[in-house]
């Protein structure tokens, strides 16, 4: 997960929204973990059965939509689902926290809405140094508005002593046109203070892919992440494009 605004994770992700964490739903497990424990044959303290998994791979939060960036979602409240619960990269938010959240599809389960996250899906707490620029860059693909536009994050870097630009691009009657140049993230490295200024080249006619350039980056460890990611990822949208 990059610091800076990754492109390629809000094209694919169907809605972009900032939410904020209310409680927790309680789904009672430590009373039923205990009851299973009292009941189970050959109890004793020394050597306690082992206990069952947890009854649901997910945990369930009241969560209330403050800002839609991406998406069909409505202001108000809804439930939270976070899965993977048994998987080593689970994660929970915390209650009273407000964050961005990417994700997929709303989920109708028995009649009642909710949105559902992995522990690695990308996520933005409203207190973390990179909210206002990845909010900024969210607003600016919202509006899309006519002409050019910068993604400015140069407060993320380390020292701020020179301007970062993640995207670079254009907007021509609300959708992508022309050339979008996408900057070297940051987040893979603390001690790089140096980013290459374009890694990806895209080419746009009235929001349809036409081209993919893409520059190696003198840092391996982001040469492989583009490698498995971006480049490929658009190659494959820029094909599927032109074949409609």
């Amino acid at each position: 997960m990059t610091e800076s605004f990754d492109i390629q994770v809000y094209d694919e992700s169907s809605n972009i929204a900032e939410i904020k964490v209310i409680d927790k739903i309680d789904d009672g497990y430590e009373e039923r973990l205990a009851k299973y424990q009292n009941d189970t044959i050959g109890w004793n303290k020394e050597y306690p059965p082992i206990p069952m998994l947890p009854p649901n791979n997910f945990t369930e939060f009241n969560v209330e939509v403050i800002e839609v960036f991406k998406g069909n979602l409505k202001k108000g409240k809804i439930k939270l689902r976070v899965i993977d619960k048994n998987s080593s990269c689970y994660w929970e938010p915390k209650t009273e926290k407000s964050y961005i959240f990417y994700f997929g599809e709303r989920i109708d389960q028995k009649g009642i809405e909710l949105i559902q996250i992995g522990g690695c899906q990308r996520r933005i707490r409203t207190d973390s140094n990179n909210y206002l620029s990845e909010a900024n860059a969210l607003r600016i693909f919202k509006d899309k508005n006519q002409g050019k536009f910068v993604v400015e994050q140069s407060d993320l870097i380390n020292p701020p002593n020179k301007p970062y630009f993640s995207v670079k691009g254009k907007f021509k009657n609300g959708k992508r046109h022309g050339k979008w140049i996408i900057a070297e993230p940051i987040g893979y490295s603390k001690k790089e203070t140096k980013h290459q200024e374009k890694v990806l080249i895209l080419k746009y006619k009235n929001g349809k892919l036409m081209a993919v350039k893409y520059f190696k980056p003198n840092n391996n460890h982001t040469e492989n992440y583009f490698i498995r990611h971006w480049k490929y990822y658009y190659e494959e949208r820029k094909t599927v494009a032109n074949k409609g």
